[in-house]
Formats: C-alpha cells, sequence, structure tokens
C-alpha cells in the first residue's frame, strides 16, 4: 500500500487496501494514519482529514489512559493541518498549529525524543515540527502580511527549522513586494543555508534530500529578488531551474517537501507577467507531482480562464469568417497569414488554405465563451472564427 502512494499512477490502485486497512485497524493511530498515504497521493483530501482525525482521536485516547497530554505536533498532527488547508478549512488548520505552538515553547520544545532519532526530521522535534506547520499555513493561505509571519518561537541548533523559517519570511516580502525585506531576509536565507550545510557536511548519510531542498528554496528566492529588479528573463531562467533541480528529487507523498514547490512558484510569477499558457503548463507540472493541491488547482484554474479570455478578446478584432477543414472562400484565400495564427494558437490542423469553399457571404456568430473554447480545441467539423 505505501509503495503504491510513492508512484502517482499506482495510487489509486492501493484504495481498496487503504480502505479495509481503515477498518482492520480502528485503534492503531500509525495504522489510520498510514491510509492516507494513499489518499494524499490520489489528492483525495477529505479521506486525508478523516484518516488523521482518526489517528489523533485514538492517539489522544491512549495518551489520556496512560496519564501524559496528547501530543500535538509530529507527522500525523502535520497531515491533518495540511488536509484542512487542501479542504480551505484555514480555522481548523490554525488550531492544531496553535496546539503544537504550546507544546514548541515547553521546557522539551528543543528536544529529540529518544538519542537515535534525527535531529533535522522536523516530525521528531515540537519545535520543528511547529516550524514545519508554521509555514505551510503560512504559505497555504497566503498569510504575506499575516503577523504569524514576525513570529520568533526559539529554534536552539535547528538549523533545518531555521532555514525554513527564513526561506518564509523572504517568500513573504517577495509577495509583498517589499524589496528591502527581501533583500534582508535572502541574506539571512543563504547565511542558514551555510549553517545547514555544515551539519550536513558530517553526516555520514541522508543528507542530498536536505541539501537539494536548501538549493531549491534559495534559488525561488533569488528569483524573487530578481524579479525586485525588473530582471524577468533573469528571474525565469533560475525559477526553471530550481523547477527542474525538484523535479529529479524522489517522489514522497507527503506535504510538500518544498516549502512552496518550484513548478507551483514558476506559474505564479509567470501569470502574473501575463503569461497565461506558459503559467499553465507550469502549473501542470506542479499537479502532476503533488495532485490536487489547492494552490495549484487554483492556479491552473485562473490561467485557463485567463488564456481563454486573451483568445476571446483577439477573435472579436479580427474580421469574421468561416474556416473549413477541406478549405475557405476565394475571397478569403488571402487571410493567409490570418489563418496561420489561428492556427498557432488553436493547434488547429488546416489541410488546405488554398482552395475555394463552396459556401459564399459572411458568417455573423455569437462570440459566447463556449464557441471560443470549442474553436480552440478544433473539435466542430467547421472552425468558426471572428
Amino acid at each position: 500500500m505505501r509503495t503504491a502512494s510513492n508512484i502517482r499512477e499506482h495510487a489509486r490502485l492501493g484504495l481498496p487496501a487503504a480502505k479495509k486497512y481503515f477498518t482492520i485497524a480502528p485503534a492503531a493511530p500509525h495504522a489510520l494514519h498510514m491510509t492516507s498515504h494513499i489518499y494524499l497521493a490520489a489528492g483525495m483530501w477529505d479521506e486525508v482529514v478523516k484518516a488523521n482525525e482518526q489517528a489523533t482521536r485514538v492517539s489522544a485516547e491512549r495518551a489520556q489512559k496512560a496519564g501524559r497530554p496528547p501530543g500535538s505536533c509530529g507527522h500525523t498532527n502535520m497531515w491533518l493541518m495540511y488536509g484542512y488547508l487542501q479542504e480551505g478549512r484555514p480555522d481548523a488548520a490554525r488550531r492544531v498549529l496553535d496546539g503544537c505552538r504550546t507544546a514548541a515553547i515547553s521546557a522539551n520544545g528543543l528536544a529529540v525524543s529518544s538519542a537515535e532519532q534525527d535531529p533535522l526530521d522536523p516530525d521528531n522535534i515540537p519545535a520543528g515540527s511547529y516550524i514545519q506547520m508554521w509555514s505551510r499555513y503560512i504559505i497555504d493561505t497566503e498569510g504575506w502580511s499575516d503577523s504569524l509571519v514576525r513570529e520568533d518561537l526559539p529554534l536552539g541548533d535547528l538549523t533545518n527549522a531555521k532555514l525554513t523559517r527564513a526561506f518564509v519570511r523572504a517568500l513573504a516580502a517577495g509577495r509583498r513586494s517589499d524589496a528591502v525585506a527581501l533583500k534582508d531576509a535572502l541574506a539571512r536565507l543563504q547565511d542558514e543555508r551555510q549553517s545547514l550545510e555544515r551539519v550536513l557536511a558530517v553526516r555520514r548519510e541522508g543528507s542530498d534530500g536536505y541539501r537539494v531542498r536548501a538549493e531549491v528554496l534559495e534559488r525561488e528566492i533569488q528569483a524573487l529578488a530578481l524579479l525586485a529588479e525588473n530582471k524577468r528573463d533573469e528571474a525565469e531562467v533560475l525559477l526553471r531551474d530550481a523547477a527542474a533541480k525538484e523535479q529529479a528529487m524522489p517522489i514522497e507523498f507527503g506535504p510538500p517537501f518544498v516549502d512552496k514547490p518550484a513548478p507551483e512558484l514558476l506559474g505564479d510569477v509567470l501569470l502574473a507577467m501575463g503569461r497565461a499558457t506558459d503559467a499553465a503548463a507550469a502549473y501542470e507540472s506542479a499537479l502532476r507531482r503533488a495532485p490536487n493541491r489547492a494552490a495549484s488547482v487554483r492556479g491552473l484554474a485562473q490561467a485557463r480562464s485567463t488564456k481563454e479570455a486573451e483568445e476571446f478578446k483577439w477573435v472579436v478584432i479580427v474580421p469574421r469568417f468561416r474556416v473549413g477543414f477541406h478549405g475557405l472562400r476565394t475571397d478569403l484565400a488571402r487571410r493567409r497569414h490570418e489563418l496561420i495564427a489561428l492556427q498557432r494558437i488553436s493547434s488547429l490542423r488546416i489541410p488546405s488554405i488554398d482552395e475555394p469553399h463552396r459556401r459564399s457571404g459572411r458568417f455573423a456568430i455569437d462570440l459566447d465563451r463556449e464557441l471560443v473554447h470549442r474553436c480552440a480545441s478544433a473539435k466542430p467539423e467547421h472552425v468558426i472564427y471572428g
């Protein structure tokens, strides 16, 4: 079941097993959570939430019986909060975040629960888990001016958490168009990356993923800094490079390992530049790695809507004529350059543009959105263009 969740095309093959597993082990928190690996890989947010709500509830009951406080940070709580955000339930997500904060600022907030646990993994330390949740909440609610951005919890020697915090603050500055804060935040991010690199340099294994993530995060912020200087081409090159590096990383389905997925950020930037077609391609790339992720879904819908509106505007300013798949009217044969343009924007293949069409006269058409959509997809027998 877990293996199926790591290959997007196989994820739905694991759904029957996930549903069965959920009923077989209703009192095993980890087993309940594990079903959500399949659901997240398929972009099924309601099921992700249901599985992790049940897992956290069972965990809390066990803790109460043992006389311990319930766990409010860590893996299952993180997945639950992410599921709420994807469902569009920020208030529910905020309650999970606030619960983890209490543990993060406690006496044990900077400590791993056992010596063998990896201190770079945010799931293993309350403060690290909180920063991971904090990052997800700010990015997925787009709360760039939220007071949370300025929150300053003690992080001790948690180099990975410090890198995450520096990245989110830099991203927020960029999205607020605060060039001065962005410049300072980029410098801080670079300092934190160097600190993380010193930690990674003495590790025997498990460094590659953290190292690539840090590189991608820095390139994203460097790109935003270039955009602030109106250096669009250079920014795009950096973002495409960051996206390529992220896409080359092994897929571990879960909340994004790169806090703001690089293809998604590329889509945001291209859409802001007015390049809806390129933005749509970037969002589609992001969704192949993170199916049904809400921010990418919204971006893709906006890009497609913008593209359709642009085509509609272009259509209405060109003199009306009808293009048949087998030719066109003699009096329109001279408009070959316009037909080539139509072919380019609609992916339409016109077998001949020289043979006269037998129909005569001009066609008056209603330029509604459905007609434009059909025109662009070249599905009807004749493409009507006006």
